[in-house]
């Protein structure tokens, strides 16, 4: 299209297709509309009960509001170390030495963790796609060292595991594959589950490789992290820590458990960079895990934090504010990793067409991977650098683009193209698009 909404060329232009990570630019889109490029989410930590002669006689309450790179390690953040030592200062800086009762995790701004049902099971536990909460810590990831077996078929030896956390059963059935077959390692487990199994296959004869996951409770690997960094400095908790989630006895459940108590005294507040950055991340690097938490809070705003409270939250954004109507349209997540999505080369077009009007554009563009200079563009396009601004999208079989493509002149084109069911490489798939985007940089 041209930037008045014209169509230019067309094929197959309202036939629904699977988008994968294309997707990522309808929820971010909706976030900086709805929640503003300058909004940031909050993270707190309170203390309750009573607090005597450097005894705090009660729990530790560390509050999550949503905020993805809470204790990253991306470029400009403090990374985990830095926010635990944080935690720590703060709360010796409250006068505790010692805390008689639990480091609780709560991230039920955003609901219960949950993860959309379209994912598919050799996904989930995977580092790619993480349970979403409002509490998330390091992105929720761990990582599995292994040495793997010279002989195809033999099994690895697990080494190490960071962050070491306790209490999680981590079953390590991964087997040396053929040689040159690379990583073929996926994690197995669900929300809520304390168990996480290593199956597939890892290259042969490794001294020591590792494979990254993420961790099926996100509130409680948070406390526990908090746990952990607050005994090395000499504080100690003597009941360990939990999930708000989970009662303190399984068997006999306290009721009211889920109640925060009152009063609590806050300690410590933070805030996540602003959102524009958080987009930025979200689309130049695919992070499944950001596109989720941001469908999360699209429908906490409006009343109900679940994946499904997003995903209706996210379909009248765009029938009230763009004026797209769901012909075509199944909207399963906010990340494209699920086969259930679909949308229509022409409504997606027309979304960066609308785009283009709002006062936050600006912000939307530079998110986009920048062709042979950026994020998923780097290697793509490199003969015209900078001319295609573009998130893609790529599942077996599918290879997706979706933004804009500068003319001659300088002007923006937007666009979509979306393959489907190609048995071939992505590879492949690439070298096929070319043509259409020489075409396309051809435009006055």
């Amino acid at each position: 299209m041209n930037a008045q909404g014209e169509t230019l060329y067309r094929h197959q232009a309202e036939k629904a297709f699977l988008p994968a990570s294309a997707l990522k630019t309808v929820v971010t889109a909706a976030a900086l509309d709805l929640l503003g490029p300058d909004y940031r989410f909050r993270t707190r930590l309170f203390i309750s009960g009573t607090l005597a002669d450097s005894v705090l006689q009660g729990d530790v309450w560390l509050l999550g509001e949503g905020d993805p790179s809470l204790g990253s390690d991306r470029p400009g953040l403090p990374g985990p170390e830095a926010v635990l030592g944080q935690w720590v200062s703060a709360l010796k800086a409250a006068g505790i030495a010692r805390i008689n009762g639990r480091i609780i995790g709560d991230g039920r701004f955003l609901g219960v963790p949950e993860l959309p049902g379209g994912w598919s099971w050799d996904d989930l536990g995977n580092y790619y796609a993480p349970v979403v909460s409002g509490l998330t810590f390091d992105e929720n990831r761990f990582a599995l060292t292994l040495k793997t077996a010279a002989q195809t078929g033999s099994g690895s030896q697990l080494l190490h595991v960071r962050p070491n956390l306790p209490g999680w059963q981590l079953i390590n059935e991964s087997r040396a594959g053929q040689p040159g077959s690379g990583d073929q390692c996926y994690f197995y487990t669900a929300p809520g589950m304390r168990t996480i199994y290593a199956r597939g296959t890892l290259p042969p004869g490794q001294a020591a490789y590792t494979v990254k996951g993420a961790w099926p409770d996100p509130d409680l690997a948070a406390a526990q992290r908090l746990w952990l960094a607050l005994e090395a400095a000499g504080v100690s908790v003597s009941e360990g820590a939990t999930s708000a989630l989970l009662p303190p006895d399984p068997v006999n459940p306290s009721p009211g458990w889920k109640a925060l108590p009152d009063p609590l005294r806050e300690v410590w507040v933070g805030y996540s960079p602003a959102l524009r950055e958080l987009v930025r991340w979200t689309n130049q690097q695919s992070l499944n895990g950001y596109a989720e938490t941001l469908l999360r809070a699209l429908g906490q705003q409006a009343g109900d934090p679940s994946v499904d409270g997003g995903r209706k939250a996210l379909q009248r954004w765009l029938e009230s504010r763009v004026g797209l109507s769901d012909r075509g349209w199944q909207l399963d997540d906010g990340s494209g990793l699920s086969r259930r999505n679909s949308t229509t080369p022409k409504d997606m077009a027309y979304l960066m067409v609308w785009i283009m009007r709002q006062p936050w554009a600006g912000d939307f563009e530079q998110s986009l991977a920048q062709s042979g200079q950026s994020g998923t563009l780097r290697n793509f396009m490199v003969q015209a650098p900078g001319r295609v601004l573009a998130k893609s999208g790529s599942i077996q079989g599918t290879r997706a683009y979706v933004g804009y493509v500068l003319g001659l002149s300088g002007q923006r084109y937007p666009f979509y193209v979306v393959i489907n069911g190609a048995e071939t490489s992505n590879a492949t798939l690439k070298a096929a698009l070319e043509p259409l985007f020489q075409a396309m940089l051809q435009l006055p």
